[in-house]
């Protein structure tokens, strides 16, 4: 997303998984900041909650089904964070 490319603190990293083939509510998309620190600020300082309308007016832009938007899953985490709890396993961590 252009909106945000430049602010801060800066996505480490971001990815999507799901079965929109059954139903295009069981879409759950992931934003990695590499810090927990980060991560933290971004919650105070807005910046989840940005991230959360960006997406949702994406996927609305791009005609995903409006009546499921509510129920998809945008979620947070740390680098760090899959480091500490699975040694850096990102399949264990998000399994």
């Amino acid at each position: 997303m252009e909106q945000i490319k430049d602010k801060n603190p800066k996505i480490f990293s971001k990815f999507h998984y799901g079965s929109i083939g059954i139903n295009p509510k069981y879409l759950v998309i992931w934003y990695l900041f590499e810090k927990d620190d980060e991560l933290r600020e971004a919650e105070n300082n807005g910046r989840v909650d940005e991230l959360k309308i960006l997406t949702l007016w994406e996927l609305k832009a791009n005609g995903y089904p409006e009546d499921v938007l509510g129920e998809i899953q945008i979620a947070f985490t740390t680098d760090e964070d899959i480091q500490n709890e699975t040694d850096g396993n990102y399949w264990y961590y998000f399994k």
